[in-house]
Parts: C-alpha cells; structure tokens; sequence
C-alpha cells in the first residue's frame, strides 16, 4: 500500500480549515491544520521534514503567509508550498512565486481544483533536491586558506560549519578556523553582512568570550572566522558527566557566563543561540578555572540569509530558545537572559525544562507552561526558594518581566554564592 502524503494545513479562517483538512484527508492525505500563525511557522521551521507539502494561507493576522514562505526558504526549506489566497491580482501572485510558493489557488475554489494542484505538486516535489552542502572533505589538513592558516586538524562537524585547528603562520599561533556552509550564505550582499557582523563581533574583549580574530571567505563562497582557540571542554560534556551541579559551581559558571554577555549586550550584540554546548570549561585541578562564551552572533550570521531586514528570525536551539524568538518578534539581550535561565536550571536539576517528542511539542511547552518546580526534582539544594525565584524570573514569557540585564542576574547569583558560603 502507498504511503500517504503528509500535508500541513496554515489557515487562520477555522471554518475553511476545517472543510480543506476534512476533504484532504477523504482524499487519502494526512493533514496536519494550524491556525495559529505562530506555532505554524515553529512548525515549518523545525519540524518541516515530517511534510510533504505546505499549503499556507496568506493573510495570517501580523504575519504574512509570503514573509513566512521567505524566511522558510531562507532557512533551507525545501517542502513544496501552495498558497490558498484571496487575493487576485497578477502582483499578488508574481509576489507570492517570488517568495518560494510553487502553485497558487484563488479563493473561492472547487475542492475538486484544490485535489488537482496539490497532486500535481506532489508529482513535481521530486525536482526539489536539497543544495548541495560543503562537507569536511572539501577543505582538507594540510590547506593553506588566506595565505595564512594552514589547517592542521578536524576537530568538529555540524550543520552549520566544519571546525579545524589551525596553525596561523603570520602571528604563530595556534587558532580555530570556523568554516561555514556555503548554502547558509545567499548572496554577495549576505557576505557583506557576515564580514560586518564578524568584525562587531571581535571587538568583544572580554576574559569570558572567545576572541573573534580574522573573518573572510575561501574562493568567495565558503564564509570562515579565525577564533581563539581554548584548551578545554565544553559545558555539555562538563554536565554530562556530572549528571547535575552543585548549586555553588553552577552560581559560579553562571556569574562568568552572564559578564561575558554584559560586554557583548553593551556593544548591541546578542548571542541568540546560547546552550551548554557554546560554553567552554577551563579547569584547574578539579574546580572550574575559566568559562568562555563561544560563537557570538553565529546563529544569526548563519540564520539570517536573504532576511537582512528582519531582526526577528527563529533561530537558536529549541530547548533554549526564548518565546519572542519563536513568535517572530523583536529579540534583544532579554533573549539570552531566557537561554541562561534554562541553562540553570539544567545544571542544576540535569534535565531542561521544556521536553516533549518533537521540537513543535517543546516550542509549544516555551510559549504557554511554566517550568517545573526544584522542589520536585531536587531535595537537596540549599536556598531552594530563592533559586527559584531566580529561575521563575529568567524565565518569564514576555521580556519585560525578566532580569532586564545580566547584570541583575549577577547581583542574585552573588547574593546565592554570599549565601552558601
């Protein structure tokens, strides 16, 4: 028997989505209906792989069904979209296309025309392939790049870049090269911002954030940055093996985490992608020495593409990715203060929050629950109540209601620290 398509279904108008998804699935299709104009864009952001086709609405309130379609092609998106519109003018549809739909159907409209443009789609979807991507292997050990960094050894692979330990030969010195993925960068114009950002981003100094070096592109169309490179582990591996921190160790990393950010917030920079994993441990002995914040800016230079207008793109890690983030609004430093808030919880319980089976499940659970209790997942922890707080206040959904700086954060973590000796 065939497998059955899987659809998602955007549309505001409850009554129409209902008739649209009832004949769909009467058809022999899986439809999953959204109503809500955020989490369906959680949904086309980062559960878009589970989809074989998108029909989007339009008019989505504040959100316009063509923005969303942008950003989701800016992302990498390939799911083929149809747009179910009101809206009839040659602009309208030319506008629509432009943006990344494939087909377009005029409202009002037969069911029986809707069957035949999404199966037509369906037939075609098999022209989409993904952009090819820039594996490891094509920047080899042994490559000079620049005219200065020989790399020397691969010491990471992601989505997003493939990391070396180089040897810079000007300055003879070892240092981390950062290749990222050619796709993630659209255009000379995107470049152009990328160089920009990197270039505010290493005017961060500070003892608690990595140092931006050098930033530059390898045949004009691989993006790298040179980085500080820091003798230790990450903060993901340093709780992985300690399953849950002390309360005072994790005050500790937590005070030089948020001056690192203090810098960079005065200098207008957010993080926006903040977890255990962008956290490095410098240990001396068996206590923690240093703490350095890695790859500022990183997630916004390489989720940005083709939407350098924006500010609001979602971006980030989904356990720690803050509600204004996923709802498309403005984001600012009380962004991180979120990410840190769940950070701490996590060190200090070893589990985040927020869980659920798919990334929607988790981004729904950051835009209306609260976080659990400590009481209930710690017995142990001393100054329970005041840590609470702590975490009830990073971890508040509307902005204005958090720290509204780290240095605020700062001043209760001390108070944690004065307080267990």
């Amino acid at each position: 028997m065939e497998e059955k398509k899987n659809i998602l279904l955007v549309e505001d108008d409850r009554q129409l989505g209902t008739v649209v998804k009832d004949f769909l699935e009467g058809s022999g299709f899986a439809v999953e209906y959204q109503h809500n104009a955020a989490l369906a864009r959680a949904k086309m952001l980062l559960d878009s792989d589970l989809f074989d086709l998108i029909i989007l609405d339009w008019d989505l309130g504040e959100l316009t069904g063509v923005e969303l379609c942008q950003e989701f092609r800016s992302v990498g998106g390939l799911t083929p979209i149809l747009f179910m519109t009101g809206r009839t003018s040659i602009d309208d549809k030319e506008m629509g296309l432009e943006a990344g739909g494939d087909d377009y159907i005029t409202k009002p409209f037969s069911m029986r025309e809707l069957a035949a443009r999404v199966k037509s789609i369906l037939r075609r979807s098999g022209e989409y392939s993904p952009k090819p991507k820039v594996s490891a292997s094509v920047v080899l050990n042994g490559s000079l790049i620049a005219d200065r960094y020989l790399l020397e050894q691969a010491i990471g692979s992601g989505g997003s870049a493939n990391v070396w330990k180089a040897l810079d030969q000007r300055m003879n010195r070892h240092v981390v090269v950062k290749v990222m993925q050619g796709h993630l960068i659209g255009s000379d114009e995107t470049m152009k911002r990328f160089e920009h950002e990197c270039q505010l981003m290493a005017k961060i100094k500070h003892p608690n954030v990595v140092s931006v070096y050098d930033a530059g592109s390898i045949d004009g169309r691989l993006p790298f940055l040179v980085m500080e490179l820091v003798e230790g582990e990450s903060l993901r591996d340093f709780l992985d093996r300690s399953q849950r921190l002390p309360l005072p160790t994790a005050a500790a990393i937590m005070v030089q985490v948020c001056a690192g950010l203090q810098d960079a917030h005065a200098a207008g920079i957010v993080h926006r992608d903040l977890k255990p994993e962008n956290i490095l441990i410098q240990e001396n002995k068996s206590r923690v020495d240093s703490v350095k914040i890695v790859d500022f800016g990183i997630a916004r230079l390489v989720g940005s593409a083709d939407r350098l207008t924006r500010e609001g793109t979602v971006i980030g890690t989904i356990d720690y990715i803050s509600p204004e983030q996923l709802e498309d609004r403005a984001v600012d430093s009380r962004a991180d203060i979120y990410a840190l808030g769940i950070m701490l919880f996590e060190l200090l319980t070893g589990a985040v929050p927020f869980q659920g089976d798919t990334m929607q499940t988790v981004a729904v659970k950051h835009l209306i629950e609260s976080p659990g209790r400590l009481e209930d997942l710690v017995e142990d922890l001393p100054e329970r109540e005041f840590v609470q707080a702590i975490l009830d206040k990073c971890l508040e959904k509307k902005p204005e209601l958090r720290y509204q700086s780290t240095d605020e954060l700062v001043s209760d973590l001390e108070s944690v620290l004065r307080r267990t000796g």
